[in-house]
């Protein structure tokens, strides 16, 4: 049987240290006496000996990104290699590295395999902006001849085709990998810390828009004319459910999209988000109007064998699939206001899906939902003395409130 986060979560050691199975490998050890949880990998070596390769510690390394490591020591097992091997290898070669005169991009991995790879939910959007700009740019360069100008003319170099906010972004990186350079002790300052963001992309306007009834009810109607069986597609079922589900609930895409089945409680008919999951780092429960209730039955059958709600298409094992990204729903979404071969478009403001989560906020006020309820249901953490003092969830407010919207958006979709 394949482990679930449940499982997980209440597994508990007593005078030994017990093992949890997961298939193909992977194993999780709960530590006697502790609540220490670590994720394991168990192979043969050549010799034919039982041999255990640590993976990482649980919650850290989630369940999911634990079988894609165990499916990378596997494919190292089946390809002659030993993994332990492997990594061992790779780690003295980057402290020779460091030996010798450490250049960026050795830097920069490690810093990713040893700080973001274990502490971020995705972190292989950091290491794709490092590789964008900064590794063609400085990864050969030694870090002791890195100038600030050198980071400059890097940062320079996005914000001249356009992309002042992704700039930003990766001034953010470099200092993260620069101070880390500098507290292991090989660089005695950063090149980047005098870089400001006023310096780079300049400061971000935050843009607030919450679409109106009418909107919504052209963006339902776009949604429903993807789902006919003549259709033309512009965007996957993943997309086109997706977006409505976030119109539903009003919850953070990036959470949304790392909904599984097992976090679904039909019975119940709420969404269980597990705290490794949100924002905030905070289990929340998302109630389930009619509405969503039907979209999530309607996209079982869709999602085969996957783990997730919302599975990308791009990997042939069903059971592997990870879920599609933020950045493939943003380029979706951009889609659906281009025009077909009959000329017709969404004839609206572009939106985001924060603009979504927005919305949901603002038409819920429209309806008379008290704030402090709204502000729970999106999982906001309630500031100043409210909320130190309230600790209440209002659970049956929250449960009546998405009920009551669920409906509008329902009549709306007719």
């Amino acid at each position: 049987m394949r482990l679930t986060e449940r499982r997980i979560k209440t597994a508990k050691a007593d005078d030994t240290d017990l093992f949890l199975g997961d298939g193909r490998g992977l194993y999780l050890r709960a530590r006697a006496g502790t609540n220490n949880k670590t994720w394991l990998y168990r192979y043969r070596n050549a010799l034919g000996k039982q041999t255990w390769l640590e993976l990482g510690i649980y919650p850290t390394l989630s369940l999911h990104d634990a079988r894609t490591k165990a499916l990378y020591a596997k494919a190292e097992r089946k390809a002659g290699l030993d993994p332990r091997a492997v990594r061992t290898k790779a780690l003295e070669d980057a402290q020779a590295a460091l030996a010798a005169g450490q250049t960026f991009q050795a830097v920069a991995y490690e810093y990713y395999e040893r700080v973001i790879a274990r502490r971020f939910r995705q972190p292989e959007q950091f290491k794709a902006r490092l590789d964008k700009d900064p590794i063609p740019e400085l990864g050969t360069k030694r870090l002791q001849d890195i100038t600030r100008g050198d980071v400059s003319r890097t940062l320079n170099a996005i914000v001249d085709r356009g992309s002042r906010v992704m700039a930003n972004r990766v001034l953010n990186d470099l200092k993260q990998v620069f101070r880390y350079a500098v507290s292991q002790g090989h660089i005695p300052h950063s090149p980047a810390e005098l870089i400001s963001r006023r310096d780079v992309g300049g400061k971000e306007e935050s843009v607030s828009r919450a679409l109106s009834t009418d909107e919504i009810q052209k963006v339902l109607g776009v949604l429903k004319a993807e789902a006919a069986p003549e259709a033309k597609r512009k965007i996957s079922w993943q997309i086109r459910e997706l977006v409505l589900f976030l119109l539903l609930t009003g919850q953070r895409v990036g959470e949304t999209l790392l909904a599984r089945w097992d976090h679904v409680d039909f019975a119940a008919k709420v969404w269980n988000i597990p705290a490794e999951n949100t924002k905030i780092g905070r289990a929340h429960l998302v109630h389930l109007s009619a509405q969503s209730i039907a979209l999530i039955r309607r996209i079982k059958p869709l999602s085969g064998e996957s783990d997730w709600l919302f599975p990308s298409d791009k990997t042939t094992d069903k059971k592997e699939k990870r879920p599609i990204t933020v950045r493939a729903v943003s380029r979706a979404i951009s889609r659906m206001f281009e025009a077909d071969e009959d000329g017709r478009q969404l004839d609206i403001q572009h939106f985001s899906t924060h603009d979504l989560r927005r919305t949901v906020a603002t038409r819920l006020a429209d309806i008379g939902i008290q704030p402090h309820v709204i502000e729970r249901i999106l999982n906001h953490t309630v500031a100043g003395v409210a909320g130190i003092y309230n600790r209440s969830e209002y659970l049956p407010e929250r449960a009546q409130a998405l009920h009551k919207w669920g409906k509008i958006v329902g009549g709306l979709r007719r």
